[in-house]
């Protein structure tokens, strides 16, 4: 079996000066996956599984090169887990890919009144995933909140009826947790808004100097994976949000970008046929990827439920090792899975990249009757 040394060596003439701090990252990176080996099973730690289709995708530098040093965005750090571990066996299954501009792959920067918008990372599980865009050339002061005056999203060449779920925000320097915040994700002190710290302040420019644009997308999880698929993302306008949800367009333009998504759709899948309490749902099947759960139901009551989408259960937490709570973030969606309305499924993404073998249990919401809202915990193992 190669090492990463030996790959990155195969594919890619280096100065001896980046070989030298190569060496020394997987030097670093065999150290950590000593101490991890110790530890208990990690999703991360399981041989590359093969997504069900496979996007043809020009990485910039070799499978290694980018968790060992850093390749990755501001914002896609942020969302990632800490150890470089973790970070390579997300990229080398497959999960996420840093676009090379004017590479093979057809993604290439964007310039329209001044402004050029670039394609940077993606991270995908099939059904949710995440585009890094770096914005140059929009500029904005201090308390000021930029903002995209129109964003679309679908696949392949249909407008209307390849839309996918989505939206977008300028990355702000952090990535919301559960628990407060006292640093920005590059290790800066937090600052603040307001004299009693209740507000973030964000800081838009990366240590470059350049902005960037989050883009989230997720498709109904009964649909076709959207790996090896054509997103289409189109940016209408650039401006400044003036608040009560209304923004002044200051740069006009348009921003079209084809993308053929990269990606892994393998889940950590555990059969559990239990009646989710408060509802009239059996709970089959939980499918987890580091992106996002997905819940599959079976419908066992009246003829009531069949009718109500609103009595599907919803997930709105997953229990880690150490009984800590995470709360799905990332948007989601729940419905009936077939036209029989006997089967439901319920979805989330995190909102940050977890390690599916660390969730121990997860949490939904039911609705018995109007007005009236119940906890259900089940447990996953």
């Amino acid at each position: 079996m190669r090492t990463p040394e030996d790959i990155f060596k195969q594919e890619t003439e280096i100065p001896d000066i980046v070989q030298s701090k190569l060496n020394a990252a997987f030097s670093s990176i065999k150290t950590e996956e000593a101490e991890m080996s110790k530890k208990k099973k990690s999703f991360f730690k399981r041989p590359a599984a093969i997504a069900t289709a496979a996007a043809v995708v020009v990485l910039a530098a070799g499978t290694a090169f980018a968790a060992a040093n850093g390749f990755w965005s501001s914002a896609l750090n942020g969302i990632l887990p800490e150890d470089v571990v973790s970070q390579q066996a997300l990229e080398s299954q497959g999960y996420m890919a840093h676009f090379e501009e004017n590479s093979s792959n057809g993604l290439s920067t964007v310039t329209d009144a001044g402004v050029s918008i670039t394609p940077v990372d993606v991270i995908c599980d099939g059904t949710y995933g995440y585009i890094v865009f770096s914005v140059e050339g929009f500029e904005i002061e201090d308390g000021e909140e930029p903002n995209v005056g129109g964003l679309s999203l679908y696949t392949g060449n249909d407008r209307i009826n390849g839309g996918v779920s989505g939206g977008g925000n300028f990355y702000p320097g952090y990535t919301l947790t559960e628990e407060r915040l006292d640093h920005y994700d590059n290790g800066d002190p937090m600052e603040w808004k307001d004299e009693d710290h209740l507000l973030y302040l964000p800081k838009y420019y990366n240590e470059d100097g350049q902005l960037e644009y989050v883009v989230y997308f997720h498709e109904n999880p009964n649909a076709e994976s959207l790996i090896g698929k054509n997103l289409h993302v189109s940016f209408d306008g650039l401006g400044i949000s003036s608040g009560k949800a209304e923004m002044e367009v200051t740069v006009p333009g348009e921003w079209n970008f084809d993308i053929t998504l990269p990606g892994n759709d393998s889940t950590r899948t555990i059969s559990l046929k239990e009646k989710v309490e408060g509802s009239d749902y059996i709970l089959d099947t939980v499918e987890i990827s580091p992106l996002s759960v997905k819940a599959h139901f079976t419908y066992d009551g009246t003829e009531r439920g069949t009718n109500d989408a609103d009595l599907i259960p919803f997930i709105t937490g997953v229990c880690m090792e150490g009984g800590s709570w995470w709360i799905p973030s990332g948007g989601g969606s729940s419905g009936f899975s077939d036209e029989t309305r006997t089967n439901a499924f319920g979805f989330d993404g995190f909102g940050k990249v977890l390690d599916p073998d660390s969730i121990t249990s997860i949490r939904f919401s039911c609705n018995p009757n109007p007005g009236e809202s119940t906890v259900a915990v089940i447990d996953l193992d």
